[in-house]
């Protein structure tokens, strides 16, 4: 699949809405994505976690950073958003460093951090407007906003583009590591991708430590809102086009 084909949204993005021409490149998109994760699926062998991740270092990057920008951010977030939404973000940022530690990828730690414990602002009443924008270009202004006393423009930069790129279909590293990063790790917690591929002691502590407290109904909840509220967004799409409250709902996780 060639990105060239998915439409990709930036922080300065005017609404966070497709016109027609970028909803039918992101349905073919999402249709040749389906077809090449079923080929995967017939001729590789599962994903087997590395033992060398038992390390350290693994443990020691899932951890929050401290901080202006990180201890400015959870501040924020906690008081805005209720226990699934903060929990969820701590999943993400877990899930998120770990597949860095993966990959090799040196993220700015405290712009990851703020990033993932602030994607969904947007859902919640601290960036509720304009209502028919998309929910995380809403939260990356949002974010650029509220962190400015505590960052440079730029890693404010890094941010918000990491939040308004959370919801695209296709992040590469060379977009930067935290915005490629945060997709992953939220791509993670909401459908379960590649959660398998990190050991079953490191998943097991991040989902007791943060427990999910339904989190696929107040997810699916909140997308449903979305898409009332604000359609032709990639989230309309996904709902549209790959049934995306089901994939939320079948994710491999215990609520």
């Amino acid at each position: 699949m060639k990105s060239s084909l998915i439409p990709t949204f930036h922080a300065d993005h005017r609404s966070g809405s497709l016109d027609l021409t970028e909803r039918w490149r992101l349905s073919v998109a999402l249709l040749l994505a389906g077809v090449a994760r079923k080929a995967r699926s017939r001729s590789r062998p599962q994903t087997r976690v590395r033992s060398d991740l038992l390390n350290p270092a693994l443990w020691n990057a899932i951890e929050a950073p401290q901080g202006r920008l990180a201890n400015r951010a959870w501040e924020l977030a906690r008081g805005q958003q209720p226990a699934w939404l903060l929990n969820h973000g701590l999943r993400t940022h877990a899930w998120a460093q770990a597949f860095g530690v993966i990959a090799g990828l040196a993220p700015d730690r405290e712009a990851l951090f703020a990033a993932a414990m602030l994607h969904d602002a947007g859902l919640t009443p601290a960036a509720p407007t304009p209502a028919n924008h998309c929910f995380a270009v809403r939260g990356a202004r949002y974010a650029a906003s509220s962190l400015k006393e505590v960052a440079a423009p730029a890693t404010l930069n890094l941010v918000a583009e990491a939040i308004a790129r959370h919801l695209d279909l296709q992040v590469d590293p060379g977009d930067g590591a935290e915005a490629h990063l945060l997709q992953a790790g939220a791509m993670a917690d909401v459908l379960g991708h590649r959660v398998q591929q990190l050991p079953l002691a490191l998943r097991t502590h991040v989902l007791t430590v943060h427990p999910r407290l339904q989190m696929k109904e107040e997810l699916c909840r909140c997308m449903t809102k979305e898409i009332t509220l604000a359609p032709h967004t990639r989230v309309d799409c996904y709902v549209r086009r790959i049934d995306f409250l089901s994939l939320i709902r079948q994710a491999p996780f215990e609520e």
